[in-house]
C-alpha cells in the first residue's frame, strides 16, 4: 500500500505546479463566496453570490500571476517549506488588495462590498497553508523507512548532527535505519521532538529506553565527540548488548549529514587519534640488544613485543 501511495504522489508531483495553481484558484473562488456569506450574516443573496463568484475568478487569476512572478509555481522552493508558505502569503495579500482595487476602479463596490475580497484573502491563505502542509506531511510519510524491516535506532545527541541524522533516516527512501528515540544529556532538550522523534532523556536512561523501544543500535550523532565520551557510551551499549555506530569527525564531513556518513567504530574513535603503525622490521636493526619501554598495553602493542632474538624486545609506538 505504501508503494502504491508513493507512486501516486510521485506522478502527482510531476504535475505539481498545474495542480497547485488550479487548487489555489479554486480556493480563491470558494473563499470569496464564503466571505460574501459572512458579509451578509449567512443570508443567501443570489446577486451578491454571482458578483462574488466573478470577483473570485479575478482574484484567482491575479493570485496565480503574482505567485508565478514570486516563484511560487516554478519550483523555487521545496514542498511546504517556510519560504514557499511565505511566498503564498505575499501572493494572497497582493491578490486581495489588487482585487479590491479592481472593484473600486470598476465602480462595482455596490455589487461586491470591498470588505469581501479583504476578508477572502485570509480565508484563501489558510486554505493554501493547509493544502501545502498536508502535501508535505504525505511526502514525508511516504519516504519513511519500513518499521518492520529497518533497524531500530537510538540517536545519541540532539544537536545539529542528531537532527540531521534523524532527518536523513526518515527522508531517504529505502533507509535501513528507523529512529525510535533520541538521547541527550542536556536537560533543556528533554521536550524536543525532531520529525516526531522525541528526546527521551540522557545517557542514564539508555538501558530503559532501549528496552522500551526495542532498539538494537545506538548512533552517536556528535561529530565533535571526544574519545572519552565515545568510550563511555560504548561501555554502556556493550553492557546491554547494543551495537554502536558513529558519525565521522567534523573535518571529514562535507555539507549536511547523509546516511552513508554513519559508520562502524574504529580504533581512532576510541583513542582520539589515528592509529600509528610502526614498521618493526625497519627499526629492528638499531633496537636489537637494547632494553625498550613499550607505551600502551593493547593487544597489538603486546603482539609487537614478541622477541625475535634472545634478549631482544622491539617497540611499537
Amino acid at each position: 500500500m505504501g508503494v502504491i501511495r508513493l507512486q501516486f504522489l510521485t506522478r502527482l508531483a510531476r504535475r505539481r505546479f498545474v495542480a497547485q495553481a488550479t487548487f489555489d484558484g479554486v480556493a480563491w473562488v470558494l473563499s470569496m463566496l464564503v466571505a460574501a456569506l459572512l458579509r451578509s450574516d449567512f443570508a443567501y443573496d443570489s446577486r451578491l453570490a454571482r458578483w462574488s463568484l466573478t470577483a473570485g475568478v479575478v482574484a484567482a487569476l491575479l493570485h496565480v500571476a503574482i505567485g508565478r512572478a514570486l516563484g511560487l509555481y516554478i519550483h523555487r522552493w521545496r514542498y511546504g517549506t517556510f519560504e514557499e508558505l511565505a511566498a503564498a502569503t505575499v501572493s494572497c495579500i497582493l491578490a486581495s488588495f489588487a482585487t479590491t482595487g479592481v472593484i473600486l476602479v470598476s465602480h462595482s463596490q455596490s455589487k461586491v462590498p470591498t470588505s469581501v475580497p479583504l476578508l477572502a484573502g485570509p480565508i484563501a491563505c489558510c486554505a493554501l497553508f493547509l493544502a501545502r502542509s498536508f502535501w508535505r506531511i504525505m511526502l514525508d510519510r511516504s519516504s519513511r523507512p519500513d518499521r518492520e524491516r529497518a533497524e531500530r535506532v537510538l540517536v545519541f545527541g540532539a544537536g545539529d548532527g542528531g537532527r540531521q541524522v534523524v532527518t536523513a533516516m526518515l527522508t531517504t527512501p529505502g533507509s535501513p535505519y528507523v529512529p525510535v528515540g533520541m538521547l541527550d544529556d542536556n536537560p533543556d532538550l528533554k521536550n524536543l521532538r525532531v520529525k516526531s522523534v522525541p528526546v527521551l532523556g540522557g545517557r542514564n536512561r539508555l538501558k530503559a529506553v532501549a528496552e522500551r523501544k526495542n532498539a538494537t543500535t545506538v548512533v552517536i550523532a556528535i561529530p565533535s565527540a571526544s574519545s572519552e565520551l565515545i568510550r563511555e557510551i560504548v561501555s554502556l551499549t556493550d553492557e546491554i548488548g547494543l551495537s554502536t555506530l558513529v558519525l565521522p569527525p567534523v573535518s571529514e564531513l562535507f555539507g549536511s549529514v547523509r546516511l552513508h556518513d554513519i559508520r562502524e567504530l574504529t580504533e581512532a574513535d576510541l583513542l582520539g587519534r589515528r592509529e600509528v603503525n610502526t614498521d618493526v622490521e625497519s627499526v629492528a636493526g638499531y633496537l636489537t640488544g637494547r632494553r625498550v619501554l613499550v607505551t600502551g598495553a593493547g593487544d597489538r602493542s603486546a603482539a609487537n613485543c614478541v622477541d625475535r632474538s634472545p634478549g631482544t624486545r622491539r617497540r611499537r609506538s
